[in-house]
């Protein structure tokens, strides 16, 4: 059997706030293992897993209810494996097949002398195809379903989630939301299976309560709403078993996105290598722009991240007030102070690479920079009030489309002129209407951070609780600068800023507390990774 894909991020079940453990001071971060293959690849929509499954049993790898039997197996395997000493389960099941993964479920742990309790959503004589022919099975095997209004077992030592799927598309219907309450009622460790009940498979977004799971296992293709929106918040640690389906049926799905790891080595391979003879020159040179009046320090993080991350060569423009500070935290950085525009010309025609919107304000002067620095046609680094004066009207956006912008969702809102919420309904709809609209590439941050470059577009399977504080996205912006400056394309460049950012994250949880860890902080662990080395 493949290994598992594990992706362990721990949530509160009724609420989206980080269990921490008070004892370490630590809270529980994201960790990787995914065996890259053409299972792993791409993220899918459920209308393309369900085309998957289609073609999968067209070739012979199984009928359904082959399938079914070995998603089960394998779900009950990772059960044992989890929870060694479960012995009273609660299995909720719907009347589709992801109730069918959950009855097969409900007669392997009959068989093997557990106390089973399968709740059911459906009646029985409604049951179709292999959904029915698994209640059949388990009844086989001395399973008796209830009506998912019976009163609960007391002293629940799990709960399988096996009601909804990957087929939910409208809100929640009520009888399945009072069940989701009561499940969540027993304080028992929740396994869903496919995907948590009330998660949309397509976007991350909850369409009404959702039980938030310890751990989910899904199977054959993974859905791209696991991994960004709420997906990460919902799913707990994330396992995936390809059922020993061959290569050939992922080959015969197309899919818009890709998934990105910390572990790829494709991402690796595009990092920049150092030649022994080389020197400053042809690492490239970044210049920063930013640090308006009282944000001197945005730009410090931006510019330092260039320098760890790589540049050969890293300037600064601020006023005049911070180029002091500036120099005392960065001798590694040529700063200027300019009161106007004029002033940073000769600074951009020398640089390869401008970042630009850390801590740059909104006004007249920092519109003057951000004109100038669009007007060079230099590869652009765009975060930040950068954005914020193009979704004013302030700014054009560039018309050339060598650059990278980096919106939080906030950001985007603005941009699209829709509402926060609206945007993180559908994180992918607001990324490919962004780059729609003003072209160039796109990075929505977040937790399962996502960019687009045309046809190049991925989700990034990461999220640390380390980058929920202010700077990160300076810090970002500055590494990115020094990608792009060593010559990596606008894509290959995230690809690796995600990763690294997402390693030195990791980093820094090994040795301080997450709650403790700054921006500042970030900017100095790029010293001590090595990020060809996996996490």
């Amino acid at each position: 059997m493949n290994d598992f894909l594990l992706v362990a991020f721990k949530y509160n079940k009724l609420e989206a706030s980080i269990e921490v453990d008070y004892e370490n001071m630590r809270a529980p971060s994201i960790q990787y293992m995914i065996p890259e293959s053409p299972a792993t690849r791409c993220l899918y929509t459920a209308a393309q897993t369900r085309e998957l499954d289609r073609i999968a049993i067209s070739r012979g790898d199984g009928t359904g209810f082959d399938l079914m039997g070995r998603a089960a197996r394998v779900a009950f395997r990772l059960l044992r494996q989890r929870w060694p000493e479960a012995r009273k389960i609660v299995i909720s099941c719907g009347g589709g097949n992801n109730g069918g993964d959950g009855l097969v479920m409900a007669g392997l742990a009959a068989q093997q002398g557990l106390e089973v309790s399968v709740r059911r959503l459906f009646s029985p004589e409604k049951l179709k195809g292999e959904a029915a022919e698994a209640f059949q099975w388990a009844l086989a095997r001395g399973v008796r379903p209830v009506a998912a209004d019976a009163a609960l077992p007391e002293d629940v030592d799990l709960v399988v989630d096996a009601l909804l799927g990957t087929g939910l598309a409208g809100p929640v219907r009520a009888d399945y939301a009072r069940e989701l309450e009561r499940l969540a009622g027993t304080g028992a460790p929740v396994l869903a299976i496919d995907i948590p009940s009330g998660l949309h498979a397509d976007t991350g977004q909850q369409l009404g309560p959702v039980l938030r799971a310890d751990a989910t296992i899904t199977f054959i293709g993974i859905n791209r709403g696991l991994l960004t929106g709420q997906g990460p918040a919902c799913t707990g640690d994330l396992y995936f078993d390809d059922l020993q389906v061959p290569a050939s049926v992922h080959d015969a799905i197309s899919s818009d996105w890709t998934l990105l790891v910390p572990a790829n080595r494709a991402v690796d391979a595009c990092l920049p290598t150092r030649c022994p003879a080389s020197h400053k020159g042809h690492y490239g040179k970044v210049v920063c722009l930013g640090g308006n009046t009282g944000m001197g320090g945005a730009l410090l993080l931006a510019a330092g991240a260039a320098c760890r991350a790589g540049a050969g060569l890293v300037a600064a423009i601020t006023r005049p007030e911070h180029v002091m500070a500036g120099l005392t935290r960065w001798p590694d950085v040529q700063f200027s102070g300019v009161a106007r525009a004029e002033e940073a010309l000769s600074r951009l025609e020398w640089a390869d690479v401008v970042v630009i919107g850390p801590g740059l304000g909104q006004d007249d002067w920092a519109q003057s920079l951000l004109n100038a620095a669009i007007r060079s046609g230099k590869p652009l680094i765009l975060d930040a009030d950068a954005l914020n004066l193009i979704a004013a009207g302030q700014v054009s956006p560039p018309m050339h489309s060598d650059w990278i912008a980096t919106p939080h969702p906030g950001e985007a809102a603005r941009l699209l002129g829709l509402s926060v919420a609206e945007v993180e309904a559908n994180r992918f709809l607001a990324l490919e209407n962004l780059q729609g609209r003003f072209g160039g590439c796109w990075l929505l941050k977040g937790a399962g951070p996502m960019w687009i470059a045309g046809e190049d577009r991925g989700v990034a399977a990461s999220a640390h609780a380390v980058l929920a504080k202010g700077g990160s996205g300076d810090v970002l912006s500055g590494m990115l600068g020094a990608l792009r400056a060593q010559g990596l394309s606008p894509s290959d460049a995230v690809r690796a800023g995600l990763v690294m950012q997402q390693k030195t994250a990791r980093s820094l949880e090994r040795h301080a507390p997450v709650w403790a860890c700054t921006a500042s902080d970030q900017v100095d662990a790029l010293a001590r990774l090595n990020v060809i080395e996996a996490v």
